[in-house]
């Protein structure tokens, strides 16, 4: 299992993804801890310009495993900014020939947990969906 912490801080998130993971093998990044830097959307001009950070060690260490774990806390609705980031590069990967990103994706198993303090059933909602 890969698992993928998006919170920018320790706390309810990290020590759930703690408890839910006791006892499975699992390799972990904390995305608070390493530099994902946003793109310029260039899909269609010429393609995406090296950026020089730590998303591409990221994504080549997940494409190894069966199944992924995201875990975020519940921001305005949604996934924090570290993982949407994280999530929003996936564009850059699908463009990359040599990482076979759709491919090696094809098949994988991803799980989610996403905390909230008030509500997290209704205001995760969208992120679920």
């Amino acid at each position: 299992m890969y698992t993928i912490y998006g919170s920018s801080r320790k706390g309810n998130s990290e020590w759930l993804g703690e408890q839910a993971l006791k006892g499975i093998p699992h390799v972990a990044v904390d995305l608070a801890n390493v530099s994902i830097q946003p793109i310029e959307d260039r899909r269609h001009h010429g393609g995406f310009l090296p950026i020089g950070d730590d998303y591409r060690r990221i994504v080549e260490a997940m494409l190894k495993h069966d199944d992924i774990l995201f875990i975020t806390p519940i921001y305005w609705y949604s996934m924090s900014t570290k993982m949407k980031l994280f999530i929003d590069r996936f564009s850059e990967s699908l463009r990359d020939e040599e990482l076979d990103f759709k491919s090696r994706m094809a098949g994988k198993r991803f799980h989610l947990i996403a905390v909230g303090g008030d509500d997290p059933r209704i205001k995760g909602q969208a992120l679920v969906t």
